[in-house]
């Protein structure tokens, strides 16, 4: 069919819509505040490149002051977070800290750690010191921490040792890898300590949570020893001992 004189003033049909070139860019500067905390709290451009999936070139240009980005390079480089990634050569070591200091809690010294994990002690002790370690650190104490972690070593030295310094249960982390994180305190919890406990059952005097007075009464109940009895080893009033008989049924 022949087309209708469209007239001279009138232009061409339009045929389609121009899309958004793939290549679109954007402010280079709607991610400088989050590469700048990252650098702030350790990590290298190589390892936020890395950790993003995207080479380092742009993001070195990026923090020479580039004013324009592809958008998609800056969407990976929002999306980086501190959190160890498997694509980087070397990691924050906060999270391999976290294990090691955990397992210091469990009672669990230097040596039965690298006994178990292959580290020697020196790579051990370069967790604990340094910001940044080595991938191939990480997963080792990753691995040894998922095996052993929840096992008590019971090394009371190191217990000691890791208490007095504030280190961390390990069931008091919900994601020891978030680097932002605030574990939950210890009297908050509801988890006893082992070590405490067994004192407790002891007849030890030693500062104690409820939770852990209660297990402690728990295991000595176990034995068969009679409310008095209970309420001299562990320092409480025998009508506490009577009250936590009662939470107990009720709970169960």
């Amino acid at each position: 069919m022949k087309r209708p004189d469209r007239g001279p003033y009138i232009g061409q049909p339009v045929t389609r819509i121009p899309q958004m070139p793939k290549t679109a860019k954007v402010p280079a500067e709607v991610v400088m505040p989050h590469l700048q905390h990252l650098l702030s709290i350790g990590m290298t451009p190589c390892m936020i490149a890395r950790a993003a999936g995207v080479s380092a070139g742009p993001l070195y240009k990026i923090l020479a002051g580039q004013t324009v980005a592809l958008k998609p390079t800056v969407d990976a480089l929002l999306a980086v977070s501190p959190r160890p990634h498997p694509q980087q050569a070397n990691v924050l070591a906060y999270a391999a800290r976290r294990r090691l200091e955990g397992l210091a809690v469990m009672g669990w010294p230097g040596r039965a750690i690298s006994a178990q994990s292959g580290l020697n002690l020196p790579s051990l002790h370069r967790v604990h010191a340094g910001s940044v370690l080595s991938l191939r650190t990480h997963v080792a104490v990753l691995d040894v921490f998922d095996r052993i972690s929840h096992i008590r070593r019971g090394d009371i030295r190191t217990t000691k040792w890791a208490q007095r310094r504030g280190f961390v249960h390990p069931m008091l982390w919900d994601d020891i890898d978030d680097f932002y994180e605030v574990p939950a305190a210890p009297d908050d919890s509801g988890i006893p300590d082992p070590v405490v406990v067994e004192r407790l059952v002891d007849g030890r005097r030693v500062d104690a949570t409820r939770a852990e007075r209660r297990e402690a009464w728990r295991l000595l109940s176990v034995q068969g020893l009679p409310a008095n009895e209970i309420a001299g080893r562990l320092s409480i009033s025998k009508r506490t001992v009577e009250r936590y008989k009662s939470e107990m049924a009720v709970a169960s």
